[in-house]
Order: structure tokens, then sequence, then C-alpha cells
């Protein structure tokens, strides 16, 4: 008998994609600058509660004098003068066992969640593939849930559930690590209230070149 995987979905999860001394660099540079951080404001469908993003619907992700909060990090915090160019050397390298090449960083955004805030299903469609760098998280901090794409698996119940018949995975990320996945796959934390003051996590999402270039 051969077992045939069909239609899996890989996500590829990366320890201490960050020095810690940049995640830490980040970090304060967002408290000392909480004139700024403390008036980013919500979007509607993404999260509710305590909770901060800084970009709104209306702006294309935008942050501050036009940037994207990757590029704002790279320019304004010596420690990150590599940080985006780290971000597009691991997509070049995962992207292609993902099924995409030729990825290009695109939009990114900072979420900053308090104390009794949570993370809505959603999903990164028109981008290929998404990641998140965890910047300030403990033991305290809410998951991060990724949903079966095939929802008729919630119609059966199984003896035995492993990767192919659950309906959801969820991780439980640590300071530095990245995420990257799909962009059409959907995520929340599940109803999980965050208990961490100052969860901060910066997503970002990835393109092609060449439509980049185009537009």
């Amino acid at each position: 008998m051969n077992k045939i995987e069909l239609f899996s979905t890989p996500i590829i999860y990366i320890e201490n994609f960050l020095d810690d001394n940049v995640r830490k660099s980040i970090v304060k540079h967002i408290k000392d600058n909480s004139n700024v951080f403390n008036n980013l404001g919500n979007v509607e469908g993404v999260g509710y509660g305590n909770f901060k993003i800084s970009h709104y619907k209306n702006d294309k992700f935008k942050f501050k004098d036009g940037d994207y909060i990757v590029d704002y990090f790279t320019n304004n915090v010596p420690e990150c003068k590599n940080f985006k160019q780290d971000i597009q050397n691991v997509i070049d390298k995962t992207s292609i066992e993902l099924g995409f090449k030729n990825l290009k960083v695109d939009n990114s955004w900072i979420t900053i969640m308090d104390k009794d805030s949570s993370l809505m299903k959603h999903d990164h469609i028109p981008s290929k593939l998404s990641g998140v760098i965890y910047l300030n998280i403990d033991d305290s901090s809410s998951d991060i849930y990724f949903y079966n794409p095939n929802d008729k698996i919630k119609l059966y119940k199984f003896d035995n559930i492993d990767k192919n018949n659950c309906i959801n995975f969820n991780f439980k990320p640590k300071n530095n690590d990245l995420i990257i996945f799909p962009s059409w796959i959907e995520h929340d934390s599940s109803y999980k209230v965050n208990q961490t003051t100052n969860r901060i996590a910066l997503s970002f999402n990835s393109l092609w070149k060449e439509k980049l270039k185009s537009e």
C-alpha cells in the first residue's frame, strides 16, 4: 500500500531569525517614540480589544512619511540596516519550496496587542507569501492558529487527528521567530485572548517582482 499525501500546505518556521539585539532595538525604538506608536489605529475585521496596527485599509499599508514599516525600521534604527535585505533573503530561499519564485517583499506593518485583545480570522490575498516576525511576546501571549483550507473536514469525526485532517494547527512562537506561509491560508488567535502587555509582531507580504515593476 502506498500513501500519497495530496494538497498539503507547507509553512516555514524559522527559530531565532532575528538577532536579539536587533529585536531589542526595535522594541526600544517603539517605546522611545510612543508619541508615534501609541497613536496607531485599528483595522476593521482584523482584531478586537486593545489592538493597534500601523496602517489603515485606505492607505495601502503605508506608515510614517510614506514608508512601509520594514523600510521605516531599516532607515531609522541603526541596528536594522540589513533588516529588509535579511527578510528578502529568506523569501528568496523559501519561496521556491512553497511553490513560487521571483517574489519580492511588498507591504509590511506592525501590530501591537495589549491585554484582552484578539486576532480575528483573515487572510492576506492577493499577496503570494506572507510572514510574521515576533518582537515582544511571552508565555501569556496568544498563539497563532492556521486553518485547514478544506472546510469540509469539520463535517467528519476522526478517531485519530493528524496534520491532514485537523481543523486548525497552532504555533506558540518565541521572540525572534519568523513564520512564512501562503497568503491565502486563514489564520487568527482562535478567540484566545492575549494577556501580554504590548504583544508586538511585524508582518509582511510579498508579490511577484514582475507585478511590482508594472505597477
